[in-house]
């Protein structure tokens, strides 16, 4: 059977927040925060590991400019996310979990340079296939602009390595249109 433990501690400069989960043999610290000044620090630990540094940096909210961290204590931009692996670090997942067997579905990550046109650009990464059986797990990237208030699609990557820019099904290595 788990019990839940809160505690706070505040003294002068910071206040503390503590969740822990205990059960007959052990506690794991689920959450601690710590606020000092602008910046809320949400750190974890695992397992019983009480050595110093083992409460690791989870998430930090600065508010004094609206930064938030991933796995930093301190971020410099709106959202900064930091991994530390040797080889391949997936430190940003984007899913549409439609699961449609079409080729219609996409994911985009869309930016703007001005608050008027909200989708100045995008990239966007859709299937190249129908995803009917596993075989045909095949997907392309593309990426799009806007130019007179339209958006249209410049270059495209499929799966075979082919690009194409200004043709979105190029039959070679490089065509341009």
């Amino acid at each position: 059977m788990s019990d839940l433990l809160k505690q706070v501690e505040a003294d002068a400069t910071s206040a503390e927040l503590i969740i822990e989960d205990t059960n007959n043999t052990s506690t794991r610290r689920i959450l601690k925060q710590v606020m000092a000044s602008d910046i809320f620090h949400f750190q974890g630990r695992n397992d019983d590991d009480t050595s110093a540094g083992a409460a690791g940096e989870i998430m930090c909210f600065d508010m004094s400019n609206g930064y938030v961290g991933i796995g930093t204590a301190g971020p410099n931009a709106k959202l900064e996310i930091i991994d530390s692996v040797d080889g391949d670090a997936p430190v940003l997942q984007l899913t549409n979990e439609n699961n449609a067997n079409d080729t219609g579905d996409t994911v985009a990550i869309r930016m703007s340079a001005d608050s008027r046109q909200l989708n100045s650009a995008s990239i966007r990464v859709g299937k190249d296939e129908d995803y009917s059986a596993s075989t045909n797990y095949s997907a392309f990237m593309s990426f799009h602009t806007t130019k007179d208030n339209g958006s249209g699609e410049r270059m495209r990557i499929l799966s075979n390595g082919n690009v194409g820019i200004g043709t979105s099904n190029p039959t070679y290595a490089l065509q341009i249109k």
